[in-house]
């Protein structure tokens, strides 16, 4: 499993409905692309960032469809001019070996 995480700020001078239309991208593409296995969208509960975001993947095939999805391209091309400051972080999951080895 591939956990891909985003932590983002926005510019205080982002236009509100401009934010929430990026935040629903970031929903769809949990919801619409068949390889996000489990996904999460919301406020931010730390205090350096306002908003995150979670895709867990399967394997290397999906996290590559997922990042080259043209949906994913088109939250980029809309959500990042709305950005102050982001982390992104990916973090694979090794699962344990049927064989014991």
């Amino acid at each position: 499993m591939i956990y891909h995480q985003i932590r983002m700020s926005i510019r205080e001078d982002a236009p509100s409905a401009e934010v929430e239309r990026a935040l629903e991208m970031l929903r769809r593409l949990g919801r619409e692309l068949d390889v996000v296995e489990f996904w999460a969208v919301g406020h931010e509960l730390g205090q350096d960032f306002d908003y995150g975001a979670m895709y867990a993947l399967k394997d290397l095939a999906a996290y590559r469809a997922y990042l080259y999805a043209p949906l994913h391209r088109e939250i980029d091309e809309i959500g990042l001019p709305l950005v102050d400051d982001m982390i992104s972080m990916v973090r694979p999951k090794r699962c344990p070996s049927s064989t014991g080895t």
